[in-house]
């Protein structure tokens, strides 16, 4: 059933793109992620080099690389590749939960994500998955950091619901009892992150599908904002953007409400947000797109306020 949820989640974040035409796959920014990703150094990883180098003790560097009977990971320049003993080509065969099209591999939670993959204890069919659908390069198949996992700082009454890996990019599911909000946090390089930050929150109105566009500047809970009104072929709209300021990083906002709609997916409401993005910068080096495509109640600004990002610690490590 939460796999089952988890799909309808993904399935409403994509739906989002039909009414408000806000380009949330950012097709730009994925058709380059391979190039994106191979170039991006992150700072985090040359400053643990430097400082293990100046140590009379060397710290061990944080940088992913690891090795297991069934596949061997190492950090290139602040990317890590992962490589699977006898080749990363897939078999070609029809193995349960592995798919051609592409997709991710999901998990109950962040702890099953770590132990399986640093164990090295994936399924045939999770392997398949792997060499049909993430991304790869000449360097190996993109894969997480696993020294570096976050997890997202979420407001009271959410938990987290589930994990899943694509490449190097990894997502936390989270969602309230009953599932009356849901949302979804996808953490990614910097480089991937200013792409989807460029397309979908400064570009917003550069959208072609948008129409009638209007801007002002207001007022949301006392914090200024930006109030984009707009339609869609389907959809009159409002959104809001706004920042949000925190000790440990940044973080900008995007808030969508469906004002009246011909199509009978959506009820519209000028109260309940359709949709809610938000893009995370931390002061750490941590970046994430936060999604929430579920919501049945009013927005406050300490509600926004209280989302954020911070280590994952594996229950061994405890």
């Amino acid at each position: 059933m939460k796999k089952n949820a988890k799909v309808v989640c993904c399935f409403l974040i994509a739906l989002s793109i039909l009414f408000f035409a806000s380009c949330d796959s950012a097709p730009d920014a994925e058709t380059s992620t391979q190039a994106v990703d191979t170039a991006e150094v992150t700072a985090d990883t040359a400053a643990s080099e430097t400082s293990a180098k100046t140590n009379e003790i060397e710290a061990p560097i944080r940088d992913g690389s690891f090795s297991t009977e069934l596949y061997s990971v190492t950090n290139v320049d602040g990317v890590c590749y992962l490589n699977f003993v006898g080749g990363n080509d897939a078999t070609g065969e029809t193995v349960d939960g592995a798919s051609t099209v592409g997709g991710p591999l999901f998990f109950a939670d962040m702890d099953e994500m770590y132990r399986v993959f640093s164990e090295g204890t994936l399924t045939d069919d999770m392997a398949e998955q792997m060499k049909w659908c993430f991304r790869k390069t000449e360097q190996g198949i993109l894969f997480p950091n696993l020294d570096r996992l976050h997890v997202p700082v979420l407001p009271e009454g959410l938990q987290f619901d589930g994990a899943s890996v694509e490449g190097a990019a990894y997502n936390v599911e989270f969602a309230s009892e009953g599932r009356t909000i849901s949302g979804q946090a996808k953490f990614v390089s910097k480089a991937l992150f200013d792409a989807y930050y460029a397309k979908e929150y400064t570009g917003f109105t550069d959208n072609e599908k948008l129409k009638n566009v209007t801007a002002r500047e207001d007022v949301f809970c006392g914090s200024p904002c930006t109030v984009i009104e707009y339609c869609t072929s389907v959809a009159e709209a409002r959104a809001l953007q706004l920042t949000i300021e925190q000790e440990e990083g940044r973080l900008s906002v995007l808030v969508q409400y469906c004002l009246s709609s011909t199509s009978s997916l959506i009820q519209p409401s000028d109260t309940i947000p359709y949709s809610i993005r938000m893009y995370y910068e931390g002061a750490d080096g941590v970046y994430a797109r936060i999604v929430v495509p579920i919501m049945d109640q009013e927005l406050t600004l300490e509600w926004l306020q209280a989302f954020g990002a911070t280590d994952f610690i594996p229950e061994t490590a405890e």
